[in-house]
């Protein structure tokens, strides 16, 4: 328990911007949720968590979202121009 607190504590310390949540799934293992903005970043946290006392082991799992532009864009230009093209009487 005390190294399970030091381990969180840690994190909150060093992550307090990227630290998204922290839960205890069973007895002796947690699960931190980090945000990040690059792949870098979450390759360089596991790396270095690794090595922190009281870590046995560690996952990596890279979630990715897009984030649209303004519509409409390129791809909507496209799609009106297939619609168009397909409603023309022949």
């Amino acid at each position: 328990m005390k190294k399970r607190y030091s381990v969180v504590k840690r994190l909150s310390e060093v992550y307090a911007k990227n630290l998204w949540s922290v839960r205890t799934l069973a007895a002796g293992v947690s699960l931190a949720n980090l945000f990040a903005f690059t792949l870098a970043e979450p390759e360089e946290v596991y790396v270095t968590r690794l090595k922190l006392d009281g870590v046995r082991s560690c996952s990596l799992f890279i979630l990715k979202e897009t984030v649209e532009p303004e519509r409409p864009n390129w791809i909507d230009h496209l799609i009106e121009q297939k619609i168009a093209l397909s409603s023309k009487p022949k």
